[in-house]
């Protein structure tokens, strides 16, 4: 018997059992299969039992006019993958870094500050430099050397934004972002006073850049909010 045909409540209980890679290999058994698997409610319903903490179902106001049959899918995939250890796609990107040319992606990287490792009583240095990108919920960004400045990457939708940090009178030295805030850690690259003929003063600098998504055609963008100063030595 098909279990289309069920009562709805039957139906239900039926389907939880299934897994979210079988829920979506039923859309291709049938025209009735692939019309009750991919009803709107029945996959916002599945999406919040299978998957409850997805950036997908985070401050959801417009859940109607969400495409709700196809973030299941997309949510499945990307949890398929992750279990299997298997990436879904591979991209790669040249990093536009460098110690004097270009002069946008001047870039002198900073060694973590007394961090070590440790296992029962022995320690161990972990003096590794930062590298020049940072992630957050599913936005990247990094010195894109194809488009010769810093780049907003959205994985969830391929969309490339930029972010004008107006690095070429800078010395990048760290960049971080987490919820939508953009700190860029960077310096003069001439030294505002000289101590002795080893030691020079250099003037640091963090802004902070809000991150925003365009609502027309959903690419990001880093809109700045201030920035701050201070002193160090070189």
């Amino acid at each position: 018997m098909n279990i289309t045909d069920f009562p709805n409540d039957v139906f239900l209980l039926i389907i939880e059992h299934l897994s979210p890679t079988d829920l979506i290999l039923c859309r291709r058994v049938s025209r009735q299969f692939h019309a009750a698997f991919s009803e709107s409610d029945l996959n916002c319903h599945l999406l919040r039992l299978h998957f409850p903490r997805v950036r997908e179902l985070r401050d959801v106001d417009n859940a109607e006019e969400i495409d709700w049959p196809e973030a299941f899918k997309r949510v499945a995939e990307r949890y398929h993958h992750l279990r299997s250890g298997r990436p879904r796609r591979i991209e790669k990107f040249t990093l536009g870094k460098s110690f004097v040319i270009p002069a946008w992606a001047r870039f002198y990287p900073v060694a973590p500050w007394q961090r070590h490792l440790q296992f029962e009583e022995k320690t161990a240095p972990f003096h590794y430099p930062d590298p020049l990108w940072t992630y957050d919920e599913g936005v990247l960004v990094f010195p894109n050397a194809e488009r010769q400045r810093y780049t907003l990457y959205d994985l969830s939708n391929g969309t490339m934004g930029e972010a004008d940090i107006t690095s070429d009178g800078k010395v990048v030295r760290r960049i971080r972002l987490k919820n939508k805030l953009l700190i860029v850690e960077w310096c003069e690259p001439e030294a505002y006073h000289q101590l002795n003929e080893n030691e020079s003063v250099h003037r640091h600098f963090a802004t902070a850049y809000d991150i925003v998504q365009d609502s027309k055609d959903a690419v990001w963008e880093a809109v700045f909010r201030y920035v701050s100063s201070c002193f160090a030595l070189q």
